[in-house]
Protein backbone atom coordinates (compact mmCIF):
# COMPACT_ATOMS: atom_id res chain seq x y z
CA UNK A 1 0.00 0.00 0.00
CA UNK A 2 3.18 2.47 0.36
CA UNK A 3 2.88 2.34 -3.73
CA UNK A 4 0.91 5.68 -5.29
CA UNK A 5 -2.21 4.54 -6.35
CA UNK A 6 -2.20 1.03 -4.38
CA UNK A 7 -4.64 2.53 -2.60
CA UNK A 8 -7.21 3.14 -4.77
CA UNK A 9 -6.51 0.23 -5.94
CA UNK A 10 -7.52 -1.79 -3.25
CA UNK A 11 -10.85 0.36 -2.36
CA UNK A 12 -11.76 0.04 -5.58
CA UNK A 13 -11.54 -3.56 -5.21
CA UNK A 14 -13.17 -3.31 -1.78
CA UNK A 15 -16.40 -1.84 -3.12
CA UNK A 16 -16.48 -4.43 -5.50
CA UNK A 17 -16.17 -7.29 -3.13
CA UNK A 18 -19.17 -5.42 -1.50
CA UNK A 19 -17.01 -5.09 1.76
CA UNK A 20 -17.95 -3.24 4.83
CA UNK A 21 -14.30 -4.00 6.80
CA UNK A 22 -11.05 -4.83 4.76
CA UNK A 23 -8.20 -6.14 7.03
CA UNK A 24 -4.86 -5.28 5.28
CA UNK A 25 -1.46 -6.89 6.04
CA UNK A 26 1.70 -5.53 4.91
CA UNK A 27 0.28 -1.86 4.81
CA UNK A 28 3.59 -0.26 5.10
CA UNK A 29 3.15 3.11 6.55
CA UNK A 30 5.14 4.14 9.22
CA UNK A 31 3.59 5.25 12.43
CA UNK A 32 0.23 5.10 12.89
CA UNK A 33 -3.11 7.15 12.35
CA UNK A 34 -6.93 7.20 10.63
CA UNK A 35 -7.75 8.87 7.93
CA UNK A 36 -10.48 9.45 5.62
CA UNK A 37 -9.51 9.07 1.70
CA UNK A 38 -11.10 11.45 -1.23
CA UNK A 39 -14.20 8.39 -1.78
CA UNK A 40 -15.04 8.63 1.43
CA UNK A 41 -13.56 5.04 3.51
CA UNK A 42 -11.61 5.80 6.31
CA UNK A 43 -7.85 3.77 6.83
CA UNK A 44 -7.00 3.29 10.47
CA UNK A 45 -3.22 1.89 10.09
CA UNK A 46 -0.34 1.03 12.55
CA UNK A 47 3.12 0.67 11.35
CA UNK A 48 6.70 0.78 12.39
CA UNK A 49 7.11 3.13 15.65
CA UNK A 50 10.11 5.81 13.77
CA UNK A 51 8.79 7.98 10.67
CA UNK A 52 12.24 7.05 9.29
CA UNK A 53 11.94 3.40 9.50
CA UNK A 54 12.17 0.39 6.63
CA UNK A 55 8.77 1.44 4.68
CA UNK A 56 7.90 -2.59 5.90
CA UNK A 57 5.69 -4.96 7.92
CA UNK A 58 2.32 -2.89 9.59
CA UNK A 59 -1.31 -3.66 9.18
CA UNK A 60 -4.41 -1.96 8.92
CA UNK A 61 -8.60 -1.60 8.43
CA UNK A 62 -10.02 -0.15 5.94
CA UNK A 63 -13.64 0.79 6.97
CA UNK A 64 -16.49 1.57 4.25
CA UNK A 65 -18.87 4.89 5.42
CA UNK A 66 -21.31 3.05 7.35
CA UNK A 67 -18.43 0.76 9.66
CA UNK A 68 -16.51 4.06 10.10
CA UNK A 69 -20.08 5.69 11.62
CA UNK A 70 -20.48 2.52 13.82
CA UNK A 71 -16.66 2.32 15.09
CA UNK A 72 -16.26 2.73 18.72
CA UNK A 73 -12.65 2.54 19.43
CA UNK A 74 -9.44 1.33 17.87
CA UNK A 75 -6.17 0.75 18.62
CA UNK A 76 -3.14 0.35 17.12
CA UNK A 77 -1.53 -2.24 19.48
CA UNK A 78 2.48 -3.03 17.49
CA UNK A 79 3.26 -3.18 14.19
CA UNK A 80 1.51 -6.60 13.38
CA UNK A 81 -1.24 -6.10 15.47
CA UNK A 82 -4.56 -3.66 15.23
CA UNK A 83 -7.48 -3.98 17.04
CA UNK A 84 -10.70 -2.11 16.45
CA UNK A 85 -14.65 -1.92 18.35
CA UNK A 86 -17.78 -1.49 16.58
CA UNK A 87 -21.45 -1.14 17.57
CA UNK A 88 -23.66 -3.78 15.68
CA UNK A 89 -27.45 -4.96 16.08
CA UNK A 90 -26.94 -7.50 18.92
CA UNK A 91 -23.68 -6.32 20.51
CA UNK A 92 -20.45 -4.79 20.28
CA UNK A 93 -18.10 -6.29 17.90
CA UNK A 94 -14.28 -6.47 17.73
CA UNK A 95 -11.98 -6.98 14.81
CA UNK A 96 -8.39 -7.89 15.62
CA UNK A 97 -6.29 -7.69 12.31
CA UNK A 98 -2.95 -9.27 12.59
CA UNK A 99 0.36 -9.42 10.23
CA UNK A 100 2.10 -12.81 11.69
CA UNK A 101 6.01 -13.62 10.60
CA UNK A 102 6.18 -16.08 8.01
CA UNK A 103 8.39 -19.07 8.34
CA UNK A 104 11.66 -17.44 7.01
CA UNK A 105 11.27 -15.06 9.62
CA UNK A 106 13.90 -15.41 13.05
CA UNK A 107 12.45 -16.89 16.24
CA UNK A 108 12.95 -13.64 17.97
CA UNK A 109 10.20 -12.22 15.32
CA UNK A 110 8.50 -15.00 15.87
CA UNK A 111 8.27 -14.55 19.35
CA UNK A 112 7.85 -10.95 19.63
CA UNK A 113 4.56 -11.42 18.01
CA UNK A 114 2.85 -13.51 20.35
CA UNK A 115 2.23 -11.13 23.62
CA UNK A 116 0.47 -8.56 21.86
CA UNK A 117 -1.62 -10.70 20.25
CA UNK A 118 -2.75 -12.87 22.68
CA UNK A 119 -3.40 -10.04 24.83
CA UNK A 120 -5.76 -8.63 22.43
CA UNK A 121 -7.46 -11.66 22.27
CA UNK A 122 -7.91 -12.16 25.65
CA UNK A 123 -9.03 -8.39 26.60
CA UNK A 124 -12.02 -9.56 23.40
CA UNK A 125 -13.24 -12.07 24.80
CA UNK A 126 -16.48 -14.19 24.10
CA UNK A 127 -19.40 -13.03 25.24
CA UNK A 128 -23.39 -14.62 24.97
CA UNK A 129 -25.46 -11.90 23.85
CA UNK A 130 -28.91 -11.88 25.63
CA UNK A 131 -30.86 -10.44 23.31
CA UNK A 132 -29.97 -12.82 20.28
CA UNK A 133 -28.64 -16.04 22.32
CA UNK A 134 -25.09 -16.42 20.31
CA UNK A 135 -22.14 -16.24 20.79
CA UNK A 136 -19.95 -14.04 19.60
Amino acid sequence: MYEQGRCAQVVKEMKRYNLSILGVSEMRWNTFGSLRIATGETILYSGNPNEDDQHGKGVGLILSRSAADSLLAWEPVSERVITAKFASKCQNMSIIQVYAPTNDATEEEKGVLLPPASNSIRSNTKKRCNRCHRRF
